[in-house]
């Protein structure tokens, strides 16, 4: 907490222990956390369910890039050989 290098707002370090506490209790209520994040598909009512729930820091940015980067959005331009990737591994093996 001393190096401000690492991470600077003292808050986000504070949140990060609330927002684990956040995750159990969505754990418990859900069976599992996925189980909760994948019945949502826009950014933003994730973004506010989770604060509501009492995470901090998790704002609708933060939530795009989660669900990016969990598959739950493939925004990768038509072009893009990571869309065709993503396109055919979801074909495969469907969102839960």
């Amino acid at each position: 907490m001393r190096d401000e290098s690492i991470i600077p707002n003292q808050a986000k370090i504070h949140a990060a222990g609330g927002n684990a506490k956040a995750f159990l209790v969505v754990r418990k209520e859900f069976g599992s956390f996925d189980a909760y994040v994948w019945k949502f598909d826009d950014k933003d009512v994730l973004s506010k369910d989770l604060k509501k729930r009492g995470f901090r820091f998790i704002g609708p940015t933060i939530v795009e890039s989660f669900m990016q980067a969990v598959g739950i959005r493939n925004d990768h331009e038509r072009g893009c050989y990571r869309r065709a990737e993503l396109t055919r591994a979801r074909t495969l093996k469907p969102a839960r």
